[in-house]
């Protein structure tokens, strides 16, 4: 008589987001590339995503295999100002404010410090919306 040892695979079960096309850094992921695929985990997942609204609109910092579950360090929010873009400047000075245009000279998200240019003198202001950054001046 010959005895079997029969492995268990013991795992955890989710619904989790996966790739559905390889994403490239710096594609913003949307229905077109992402979709939820059942997968076992060897441990409770805490770095991946169970709904779909939760990566939309997001962009991958890295390449996304087809088929791989989308991990959290993987993407970031989207740039509200691109480098190049006309922005509004809030320069503010104590309880002063002076709006005036300018370009921004780097990408930038909600909060990020980013380098803008009013004429030809060049300011660091953090971005405050799609087409606002806020300059302190001390």
């Amino acid at each position: 008589r010959s005895v079997y040892i029969i492995p268990l695979k013991v795992g955890v079960k989710k619904r989790v987001v996966v790739a559905k096309t390889t994403i490239k850094p710096g594609e913003i992921l949307s229905p077109k590339n992402t979709g939820i695929k059942e997968k076992i985990f060897n441990y409770e997942p805490n770095n991946v995503f169970f709904n779909l609204a939760d990566v939309w609109g997001k962009i991958a910092k890295t390449y996304i295999k087809a088929g791989s579950v989308i991990k959290k360090e993987q993407i970031s929010e989207p740039y509200l100002v691109k480098s190049g873009q006309r922005v509004k400047i809030i320069f503010q000075y104590q309880n002063i404010e002076v709006i005036a245009y300018g370009t921004a000279l780097q990408n930038g998200k909600k909060g990020e410090i980013i380098r803008v240019r009013r004429k030809n003198k060049i300011f660091l202001g953090r971005v405050e919306n799609e087409n606002t950054v806020v300059v302190q001046l001390y």
